[in-house]
């Protein structure tokens, strides 16, 4: 099977992500025009979507896949801020509804019956979350701000209802990942050579619209964190098994888009997506060894370890490259140890150990059916960016949101929550392999190994309860088109 893309949707989709970015970066500048844009753009996706919902799902989609935050533009009001996220999600939904009972009843309904779990499962973990939250008299605006990022998978049924071809979807999903990439390796580039103007726009920007989190390491290497660098994997997962495989026509720019994804991994500087890439890697090993999955990939096992070998070092090799790029020459120390990000005492790790014990220990106070949304817990952290904002810079703390994904989700809903919510997930997994073997696809069994990656990112970065980790999921399953109407066409659109 081969990929695909539309060069005109690829082309179009990255010339309105560079508009959405320009357009944000002059809002922050000029806060006073903010709104007006933010206005003027609701407008354009409302009449976008009202002539075509699935061109509309585009525009969705891209924003999610380079939006991290959901704040790249948001109309403000007052201390209140609507996300442009949460202004195409009321948009759309609207339009579809109003579609679905004026024209489609029948048809939306017969589809609802056959994927009925779809929406009730979701939907009774929602209404479960915030009743529970009620009736322990959680905060209304904790449980507000915890419980909002679910609502993402109202996206579901509607997103497959409506569909979206192969080949769309991966043009849609090509820029975004060019997007990431390419603004990662720009990031590291400006901040590590000292553009002082440049950085501290940049920098104040990115920060204040939640895009980016940007660390320095050495006196030019510079960790580059955005949340969306999540979609890396889905694109390091369809691309591994592809370049293994025997029977797959090689082309090098599947090699050059490996070797870049990795380096956007490298500079994320991110525990959590190492171990999701390498999740992917011992999934695939462990795959290989059954006979029904060699005879859907027919895997050259050398291939298989040196192109990972060969590709980390390349990437490591860009990485260090673009950091020591002599235009402009920067001087001062560029040693850096890897090492330390495997720490426990690394502050980022210490803060995670010092969260655990308090987490367990609330969890274990009503660990059938948890506390619902908003559920607050208090600790002592040593990370230095939430000291510096604690009283008396004692490191005391309390938040809703916690790194240990399933933990989280174990305190909010309970372990009976976490299991149906698992098994809901698994499910995907399965109808998909299962897919994957009837149909002898690589390209469905690469979206198991994205799904297998996105569940071990979890584990210390939570993504199951936030859009990006949800839309990851939704974008598999239009992908494979388990769910939908028909199956997904395979020419070029």
């Amino acid at each position: 099977m081969k990929l695909k893309i539309n060069k005109n949707i690829f082309l179009h989709t990255l010339a309105g992500i560079s508009a959405v970015f320009l357009a944000s970066f002059v809002t922050f500048v000029y806060p006073d025009i903010n709104n007006i844009v933010v206005l003027v753009l609701s407008i354009l996706f409302f009449v976008i979507s009202l002539k075509s919902l699935e061109v509309g799902m585009m525009w969705v989609i891209t924003e999610l896949l380079v939006g991290v935050q959901g704040y790249v533009l948001s109309f403000d009001f007052g201390s209140f801020s609507l996300s442009l996220r949460i202004i195409f999600f009321i948009i759309w939904l609207a339009l579809f509804l109003v579609q679905v009972l004026f024209r489609q009843r029948q048809e939306f309904g017969f589809f609802l019956k056959k994927n009925w779990q779809l929406l009730v499962i979701p939907l009774a973990l929602i209404v479960y979350g915030v009743a529970r939250a009620l009736f322990v008299e959680n905060d209304l605006f904790a449980i507000f701000f915890d419980g909002n990022g679910y609502v993402f998978w109202l996206y579901l049924v509607p997103f497959l209802y409506i569909g979206m071809s192969q080949t769309k979807l991966l043009s849609v999903i090509c820029a975004g990942i060019a997007w990431i990439i390419g603004e990662s390796i720009a990031l590291l580039y400006i901040f590590g050579h000292q553009f002082e103007t440049v950085s501290w726009w940049l920098y104040h920007w990115l920060r204040d619209y939640r895009m980016a989190e940007i660390t320095p390491i050495t006196v030019i290497i510079y960790r580059i964190f955005t949340q969306n660098q999540i979609f890396l994997l889905l694109a390091f997962s369809l691309l591994f098994v592809f370049l293994i495989t025997k029977v797959q026509q090689k082309k090098y720019y599947y090699e050059t888009m490996f070797v870049l994804i990795i380096t956007g991994l490298v500079i994320s500087y991110s525990r959590s997506m190492w171990l999701g890439a390498v999740a992917i890697g011992f999934s695939l090993l462990i795959a290989m060894l059954s006979k029904k999955i060699r005879n859907i990939i027919k895997p050259n096992w050398l291939i298989f370890i040196i192109l990972p070998i060969i590709s980390i070092a390349v990437s490591f090799g860009l990485w260090w490259g673009v950091a020591n790029i002599p235009i402009p020459s920067v001087e001062g120390n560029k040693a850096i140890s890897l090492s330390n990000r495997f720490k426990t005492d690394e502050p980022a790790a210490n803060a995670r150990l010092k969260m655990l014990g308090p987490l367990l220990d609330e969890i274990k106070e009503n660990p059938i059916f948890g506390f619902g949304f908003g559920k607050q817990v208090t600790y002592f952290t040593t990370d230095p960016r939430i000291v510096a904002s604690t009283a008396g810079a004692s490191g005391k703390y309390t938040t809703f949101a916690f790194e240990w994904g399933y933990l989280d989700i174990a305190l909010k809903f309970g372990l009976l929550g976490l299991v149906i919510y698992m098994v809901f997930l698994i499910k995907f997994i399965i109808s998909i392999l299962k897919l994957a073997i009837k149909e002898n696809s690589v390209f469905y069994f690469g979206l198991v190994l994205a799904l297998i990656g996105l569940l071990a990112v979890n584990i210390t970065t939570p993504y199951l309860n936030h859009p990006l980790g949800i839309g990851f999921i939704i974008l598999v399953l239009l992908f494979s088109n388990i769910y939908g109407r028909a199956k997904i066409p395979q020419t070029q659109d």
